[in-house]
């Protein structure tokens, strides 16, 4: 690896570290993902080489891995699934309200469907929170801004293209 290169350690390898691992190696950078399930390890090496199948709590093994070299180590055990209501989407981002807080910068991987001409597409982009706010209106409920950290040029024109085309749909329906 080249010496302006970071090392980035993924530990939990589900929806969120499988994308993120993965969005990071896709951009050039060394990656070491870790998790205890053989088949997440499995399905993620033809994208991450440096995948192993270990115990996070496995100080020892962890050690082996190099770990303590990783730049920046990201930890994906956990999550809050609590769903989210997209309020607004773009080809760079989207704003969605939810019952979590989560905090600025954090990454987050945002699953959705759209209905394209040629059938419904499940998007998967991996998302960094830019701005929350707590609702006013409704204690308890979080507006949140995120921008897309790794999108494909394909997958921004659909949405783009999807968002067109809805809009189109509503001048229509109110002339």
């Amino acid at each position: 690896s080249e010496s302006n290169s970071k090392l980035y350690v993924v530990i939990g390898l589900g929806n969120f570290g499988n994308a993120v691992a993965t969005t990071i190696a896709n951009a050039g950078e060394d990656v070491i993902a870790i998790d205890k399930d053989p088949l997440l390890v499995q399905e993620i090496t033809e994208s991450v080489p440096n995948a192993i199948c270990a115990d996070s709590r496995d100080i020892e093994l962890l050690k082996e891995a190099g770990v303590q070299d990783a730049d920046v180590v990201i930890v994906s055990m956990g999550s809050h699934l609590e769903s989210s209501v997209i309020t607004d989407i773009s080809g760079g981002g989207l704003r969605f309200v939810g019952n979590y807080c989560y905090q600025p910068g954090s990454l987050i991987l945002c699953v959705y469907r759209l209905r394209l001409a040629n059938g419904i597409k499940e998007y998967k982009l991996v998302s960094r929170v830019l701005e929350v706010k707590e609702k006013e209106d409704h204690p308890g409920l979080f507006e949140h801004r995120a921008k897309y950290v790794d999108i494909n040029e394909k997958d921004r024109e659909e949405i783009i293209r999807f968002i067109f085309e809805e809009e189109r749909k509503i001048k229509k329906m109110q002339e």
